[in-house]
Formats: structure tokens, C-alpha cells, sequence
């Protein structure tokens, strides 16, 4: 395999390697910066929102009240680029009051890395493969738990599809995060991930990720970044598309 990763830069990021593990094929036809649309832009525009709403929240070191919190929300959101602000207050508000409710309820210093967030709170994460590889990642919010052995992620998801635990749990994106979270928190044993459905206002209960099943995701991961390595510049006939 090691011949596979000689001529590649060392940073991959994880949406490519998802893409790479799902169908190279598509993968290599539909280049990431070809795929960014309304949809995506609007996604954006609320993850700014919401990062923005975290960061004043952790710098009043959590001095604000539900409804300041949900008005931050609200103003950040109808702030929004005027291109897709309709967009971006159509998929967020719905979550803006369970959102508040959440954030008053989560002590300001439990907020550990956000989107958007500077220097320790960078929601970016690393992972440095035995090849050499950075694997990288950004998670919308991550904080801390009761337990120095538990952290919980949220992901704010803006589609229209509506995720459910299995979905969560199967996910190469929140696999290839616990695999980030475990290289960094070496004292980390399970990270729990929330997803908020924001048009649906909802959050899903925590779906969890073992460090006793780090290989299993770890395996994954590796998985996307060989096929990344093999058939990104390879000839187009001799990429798969799957299934087949």
C-alpha cells in the first residue's frame, strides 16, 4: 500500500475521503468544488450563524439568558449572506429555542472546540496516519462531559433528509471524528454524537463511539484513503463506480 500514498500531498481531508469510500468513480466526476451549491451555501451560512451565537456565549462566559441566547441566534442568522439568508433562516429557525435551551443548560467551559472556533477551540482536527497522511476534520461543537472519559459531539444537519441513529452510527463522517477525537483525548475512551435535524428543530438522542472499536474505524478511514491514493489521478477507465 505504501507505494499508493508516495505521490500525494499529505493532508486529506475527510469529505474527499468519504466521497473516494462511497464511489471513486463519482468521486473523480463530481470534484468537491463542483458540487457546492444553494444547499450547501445555505448549510454554511447557519453553521456561521451558530458558531457565532457559541463564541459570544463563551465569551460572556456563559452570562446570557435563554431569549438572549435565541435573539443572538436569530440576529446571526438574518445576518446571513443576502444571496441565501431566505435559505438560512428557512432551515435554522425551527431550532433556534431547542438550541438556546441546550446552550443555557452547558456551562460556558464545557464548550471545547466549535467551528470557527480560535486556537484551542478550533473545531479542526488532525489525525497523522502511519503513512504520513493528516486526516483531517472540522466538528461544529464539541464539549466536555461529566465523565473526563466521555465528550459529546453536536453536528448541525440542514438537508432535508432526516438522520436517525443507524444513519449516525454508520456514518463515515462521525466514524472518521471518533477516530480524530481518540488520536487527540488520549484519556477519551467514548465520544458521543448528537445530531440536530435543524428544518425538524430536533435532536437525536447520543449515538455512541467506542475506543474498543478504534480499528473498526480506523479501518474505514484508511479504506477512503487508499482509494483516494489509487484512483484520484488514475486513468478514468480504470476507476470503479460502485455499486456496480
Amino acid at each position: 500500500m505504501s507505494e499508493l500514498f508516495a505521490d500525494h500531498v499529505s493532508y486529506a481531508d475527510r469529505s474527499t475521503l468519504q466521497r473516494y469510500s462511497l464511489c471513486p468513480m463519482q468521486a473523480r466526476l463530481m470534484p468537491a468544488e463542483s458540487v457546492v451549491g444553494h444547499a450547501a451555501n445555505v448549510g454554511n451560512g447557519g453553521h456561521e450563524a451558530i458558531s457565532q451565537t457559541v463564541e459570544s456565549y463563551w465569551l460572556a462566559q456563559g452570562n446570557m439568558s435563554r431569549t438572549e441566547v435565541a435573539e443572538c441566534l436569530r440576529t446571526n442568522l438574518r445576518n446571513a449572506r443576502t444571496d441565501i439568508q431566505p435559505g438560512v433562516l428557512d432551515a435554522f429557525s425551527p431550532m433556534v429555542f431547542a438550541f438556546a435551551d441546550f446552550l443555557v443548560n452547558t456551562h460556558f467551559a464545557d464548550l471545547m472546540r466549535w467551528d470557527g472556533g480560535k486556537d484551542e477551540h478550533d473545531g479542526q482536527l488532525a489525525w497523522k496516519t502511519e503513512n504520513g497522511f493528516s486526516v483531517t476534520s472540522e466538528l461544529d461543537l464539541l464539549t466536555s462531559t461529566r465523565s473526563p472519559e466521555v465528550l459529546r459531539e453536536h453536528d448541525w444537519k440542514s438537508g432535508w433528509g432526516m438522520y436517525d441513529i443507524d444513519s449516525v452510527e454508520a456514518s463515515f463522517q462521525f466514524r472518521t471524528h471518533a477516530v480524530l477525537v481518540f488520536a487527540n483525548y488520549e484519556t477519551v475512551n467514548t465520544l458521543q454524537v448528537c445530531v440536530w435535524n435543524t428544518r425538524h428543530g430536533k435532536r437525536l438522542p447520543p449515538v455512541e463511539f467506542h475506543r474498543s472499536r478504534l480499528a473498526d474505524y480506523s479501518s474505514l478511514v484508511m479504506g477512503g484513503l487508499q482509494n483516494w491514493c489509487a484512483y484520484e489521478s488514475a486513468p478514468i477507465e480504470n476507476v470503479p463506480a460502485w455499486p456496480s
